[in-house]
């Protein structure tokens, strides 16, 4: 190796010791700016708006805080007296102090406005309820604004988000969770009612009342007649998978064929072409000569022709 070239690389050798070293400084002396800071105390100190390198003092920079304030990397530095010996990054800081308390009913007022209006209803079609807990917001200096209600009203757990603003731009986001109950009418059981019992008038009721629940499979007629498949307690919403219509004779199954005229009498096999109860009346196709006949329901099976 040339004599240059053992310069060469003696000063690239401690170039790079400098380097190393110089960064080292920085880094011991960096305050690195936060953008933004949420702040549920009143005493703010350097370590909740900026990070620090461990070898950087922390300190209070603020001791009642009562009010939002959009903090300048300069408006810092004149706060702190070994400013000059620091290495400063980032450019603003917005401190937002959560220092007011509103209560759950408070909360729930604030959506209500905004939930009825948006949605243009009121609250005879739709009822919400907070889930959450009293919350601490900024009692000054942003703008409060519900977001993610829907266009399309549905029952259910919601999540909404309340936004904070300043000016038109958002620095925060809150998300609380509510219930929404819509106003719907449905058959109901007035009274237990027990697996394959058949259904009368004194056994349901049609009732309106706030449900979170979207049923979509009740009922919203007179439902006498049908059978119970399994147990219904009082109180509860009759749904379709729980009732259905028995007849005494179902469409498409073997049915019992009687003929009886005087001291005639005549019993084949025949298939049901529709489903009846008792006296209604029956098309069944007999088996033994499929000829079409009509006849009426008069017990479990059996088709009498007339």
């Amino acid at each position: 190796m040339s004599t240059v070239e053992r310069k060469l690389k003696t000063i690239r050798f401690l170039f790079t010791l400098l380097l190393i070293f110089t960064f080292q400084i920085l880094s011991a002396n960096s305050v690195y700016l936060k953008p933004r800071v949420i702040l549920e105390k009143s005493t703010v100190k350097l370590s909740d708006i900026a990070r620090l390198h461990k070898d950087v003092k922390d300190r209070v920079v603020f001791e009642n805080l009562e009010e939002l304030k959009i903090l300048s990397l300069e408006d810092l530095q004149s706060l702190l007296p070994d400013a000059s010996e620091l290495i400063f990054y980032g450019k603003e800081c917005i401190l937002i102090p959560l220092n007011k308390k509103y209560s759950r009913e408070e909360i729930l007022e604030s959506l209500e406005k905004e939930f009825y209006s948006k949605l243009g209803i009121t609250d005879a079609e739709a009822k919400i309820r907070y889930l959450g807990e009293e919350e601490n917001l900024p009692a000054t200096g942003v703008t409060l604004k519900w977001n993610n209600i829907p266009k399309k009203l549905t029952p259910g757990q919601k999540i909404f988000s309340l936004d904070f603003y300043v000016e038109k731009d958002k620095v925060y986001s809150k998300k609380l969770k509510f219930l929404v109950e819509t106003q719907l009418t449905t058959v109901v059981a007035t009274k237990d009612i027990s697996r394959n019992a058949k259904l009368t008038k004194n056994d349901f009721t049609l009732k309106t009342f706030f449900s979170a629940d979207a049923i979509v499979d009740g009922f919203h007629s007179d439902i006498s007649g049908y059978t119970a498949i399994v147990a219904i307690s009082e109180g509860s919403v009759i749904r379709k998978k729980q009732i259905r219509e028995i007849h005494l004779v179902e469409k498409g199954t073997e049915v019992d064929v009687v003929y009886m005229k005087g001291a005639l009498f005549v019993r084949g096999k025949g298939i049901a072409k529709n489903s009846a109860n008792e006296g209604e009346a029956v098309k069944v196709v007999s088996l033994s000569s499929s000829h079409l006949l009509t006849g009426r329901a008069m017990d479990k099976g059996v088709v009498v022709i007339e």
